[in-house]
């Protein structure tokens, strides 16, 4: 038996029974075939999703107060990022808003955040990030938007758009 190999080798249709362990950083891009008939299937894969939700119809709507559910796991998974991007940020007054993202276990209807404080509005086309206090999830947690505005001088931020971003397995 052969204990080590030292130079380059190619292996054709090799069955290996057990774990295969590769070298970190040995396996990238290039190793997976372009071919749509030798693509690694969805089911073996961990799905980044962008769940992006905006206010009204966009651009143009002002921010107002929003509790909705934007996200249902369809597979356990990992919390990567929130974000928070306004084309207009509150101006001329007191107004101001924040964004909070919130998760529930399945067949729970108790909420809790994921962040350690709500977004506070960020500068005109600003990205506002979150910092998360939880980073799992289960399957079928859901997760929803928690906007609250406040003051009553002023015009409030348009155009706001909020993304959560999730690497979720597949189920």
């Amino acid at each position: 038996m052969v204990d080590k190999i030292t130079g380059p080798m190619e292996l054709n249709d090799v069955t290996i029974s057990g774990n295969f362990y590769a070298p970190a950083g040995s396996i990238d891009n290039t190793a997976f075939s372009t071919s749509s008939t030798k693509r690694l299937a969805a089911t073996k894969a961990d799905h980044q999703k962008h769940i992006t939700w905006r206010v009204g119809d966009g651009f143009a709507s002002a921010v107002a107060v929003t509790d909705e559910i934007i996200h249902i796991a369809q597979g356990a998974g990992t919390i990567i990022a929130a974000y928070v991007r306004n084309e207009a940020s509150p101006t001329g007054g007191d107004k101001t808003y924040t964004v909070d993202i919130l998760k529930a276990a399945d067949a729970s209807g108790t909420y809790a955040t994921i962040l350690s404080s709500a977004i506070a509005s960020p500068a005109d086309n600003t990205v506002g990030s979150g910092t998360l206090s939880t980073t799992t999830f289960a399957q079928y947690d859901s997760f929803k938007l928690d906007i609250d505005t406040s003051g009553s001088t002023g015009t409030n931020g348009v155009g706001v758009t909020v993304c959560l971003i999730l690497n979720e397995a597949p189920s």
